[in-house]
C-alpha cells in the first residue's frame, strides 16, 4: 500500500548527532527524513487514530505496531520523493558530475564511473581496502560529487538498465527552499528565555518551481504494509516541531524493472550492483553482514557472490529517543542512501538475485522501519 505525505508548512529533520542549545548555534538538518523518522509519524498518526497512549502503553495495539519496546507487524518497504507526478530517487554514488559544465542545459548532468581492475589505482593512490576493482571517472581531474541530488524514475530505470552513461539530475535547492528560523532556549519553570542560548535552524519548505514559473508539488510517498486498517486520510507530525503534514492513500506506483534482455546480458556477464535507495545500518561498517572482510565472498541462499568494489558515501549518524527505556537510543552510523555496490556472480543466476536482493529490505537493524530498501542492477 502506499500513502502519499504532503507537509502543510516548512519542515526539519535532523540526523542523530546531539545539539545543545547554547553550546551549538546553527542546527545541522539532513534531507530527505531517516525512516525511522517516518515510521514514528505513521505509528503516531495510528496511535491518535485507533486509540490513544494508553493502549499503546498497556499493549492493546501489539500485534499491529508493537509495543515501546518492539515493533509489530507495521512495515515501511521504501521512502521516496515526489514532485509532481514523478518520482525522485537519491542520486547513485557512482555518477559524478564534470565540474567544467557550467551552463543551464549542461550543470545537471552526472555521468557514470568506470569499473576499472584494482592495479589501475596505483598510479593514482595508495589503499590497502583490498577492493578487486575500482570505480574511475573518464576525466578524473574534472570529476565532482553527486551529493545532495535526485535522479527521476525514468532515468532511474535506465540506470538499473545501464542504458546510456549520462543522465539528468536534480539538485535539492531545486526542490527544497530553505527558510533560516531564529530560536532562544526558554527556562522551564519561567518559560523566560535563557541568556546565551540563541541558535538558529534552516527549515525546508518543499517545492518546485519550474522554468515557466508553474509549481510542482513535492511530497512523500510512503510503501508499507502490515497495517491495513491504518487511516485512508489523516493528518500527521513529522520531523523537529512536529509540523503538520497531510497523510492520503493513493494507488501503488510502478517498481524500475529490467529489461529481459538485461537479464540475459547479466546473466552471460555475471556481474550486477546493488543500489540502496534508503540508509542501511550494518554491524561491519560499510560492509553488508556476512561478506568475508578476507575474501569478500557473500553466501546467501545458495547465490554466492564476489564483492568487486563500492561507491559509499560519508556515514549518516543515527540515533533518536528510547521511549521503552526513556533515554537516548545508542548512536549507530549508516551507509547513506545512493550507496552503491558491484558484484560477480560466482553461483547462481540473476533470477536468485532479484528474488534475494531487488526491492528488498537489506540492513542488520531496522528493515521493518525502510532501512536498506535496494535496487539490482546492471554493469555493462
Amino acid at each position: 500500500m502506499m500513502i502519499e505525505i504532503r507537509p502543510l508548512d516548512t519542515v526539519f529533520f535532523r540526523d542523530g548527532k546531539p545539539f545543545s542549545m547554547g553550546e551549538d548555534t546553527w542546527a545541522d538538518c539532513i534531507f530527505p527524513p531517516l525512516p525511522s523518522t517516518i515510521y514514528g509519524a505513521m505509528r503516531s498518526a495510528y496511535i491518535a487514530k485507533r486509540g490513544d497512549l494508553k493502549s499503546f502503553y498497556g499493549s492493546e495495539m501489539e500485534e499491529q505496531i508493537g509495543t515501546p519496546g518492539k515493533n509489530g507487524n507495521f512495515r515501511i518497504k521504501g521512502i521516496y520523493l515526489k514532485r509532481g507526478c514523478d518520482l525522485l530517487f537519491p542520486m547513485p554514488l557512482d555518477l559524478v558530475k564534470d565540474k567544467d559544465l557550467k551552463g543551464e542545459k549542461d550543470k545537471n548532468k552526472v555521468f557514470k564511473m568506470n569499473l576499472d581492475a584494482a592495479n589501475t589505482a596505483g598510479e593514482l593512490f595508495f589503499t590497502n581496502i583490498g577492493l578487486p576493482a575500482f570505480l574511475f571517472p573518464e576525466n578524473i581531474e574534472h570529476a565532482g560529487a553527486s551529493e545532495k541530488t535526485f535522479i527521476s524514475n525514468s532515468s532511474f530505470t535506465c540506470y538499473l538498465n545501464s542504458s546510456g552513461g549520462i543522465f539528468s539530475s536534480t539538485p535539492q535547492e531545486e526542490i527544497t527552499k530553505v527558510e533560516p528560523k531564529v530560536g532562544i532556549k526558554r527556562a522551564n519553570n519561567t518559560h523566560t528565555a535563557e541568556e546565551g542560548h540563541l541558535y538558529r535552524v534552516g527549515m525546508n519548505r518543499l517545492v518546485h518551481i519550474n522554468p515557466d514559473k508553474t509549481i510542482d508539488e513535492v511530497s512523500f510517498l510512503i510503501d508499507y504494509g502490515g497495517l491495513d486498517d491504518f487511516p485512508e486520510r489523516c493528518i500527521l507530525k513529522i520531523g523537529g516541531e512536529g509540523k503538520s503534514a497531510m497523510g492520503e492513500r493513493v494507488n501503488d506506483f510502478k517498481i524500475p524493472e529490467l529489461s529481459p534482455t538485461i537479464k540475459d546480458r547479466i546473466n552471460e556477464d555475471r556481474r550486477f550492483k546493488l543500489y540502496f535507495a534508503t540508509p542501511a545500518i550494518f554491524k561491519n561498517g560499510w560492509l553488508p553482514d556476512g561478506i568475508n572482510r578476507d575474501t569478500l565472498h557473500w553466501g546467501k541462499d545458495g547465490l554466492k557472490l564476489q564483492l568487486l568494489s563500492a561507491a559509499v558515501g560519508k556515514p549518516v549518524s543515527l540515533g533518536g529517543w528510547d521511549m521503552d527505556k526513556n533515554q537516548p537510543k545508542s548512536m549507530r552510523k549508516a551507509i547513506p542512501a545512493g550507496s552503491v555496490y558491484y558484484f560477480e556472480i560466482l553461483e547462481g543466476n540473476m533470477e536468485e538475485v532479484l528474488k534475494q536482493f531487488h526491492y528488498n529490505n537489506i540492513s542488520d537493524f531496522s528493515p521493518e522501519e525502510g532501512f536498506g530498501l535496494t535496487f539490482a542492477g546492471a554493469i555493462l
